[in-house]
């Protein structure tokens, strides 16, 4: 199993279930539930074992929108919170200067 999502619609909240690891076919897949859903909506990742790149985008842009991330392991949180260089193009001071300087640590 790559990925299982598993909706229950509640009286005032759609809980999205996820499970397994969350890829670019599966990110769209979840993307796609969450459209369908009523809102308020929440993501519940009790199950969620990793995730690539994609993954983390759907994830960011589903809080950004106003669902609630639960249950997230420490390790998908991690995931969540470090990788946004990554994502969003910009990259931190340490990274500026490393690419700067050559291997023995002197300016190119």
């Amino acid at each position: 199993m790559r990925v299982r999502i598993t909706t229950s619609i509640g009286a005032k909240t759609t809980t999205i279930r996820v499970e397994g690891w969350l890829g670019v076919l599966e990110a769209n897949e979840l993307l796609g539930e969450c459209r369908s859903a009523d809102q308020p909506l929440r993501l519940s990742l009790e199950g969620l074992i990793s995730m690539d790149d994609a993954g983390i985008r759907a994830l960011r842009a589903l809080k950004a929108h106003g669902a609630e991330l639960t249950g997230a392991s420490p390790y998908v949180q991690q995931l969540l919170n470090s990788r946004t260089e990554a994502l969003d193009g910009t990259e931190s001071k340490g990274s500026r200067v490393d690419r700067e300087n050559d291997s023995y640590g002197h300016r190119s």
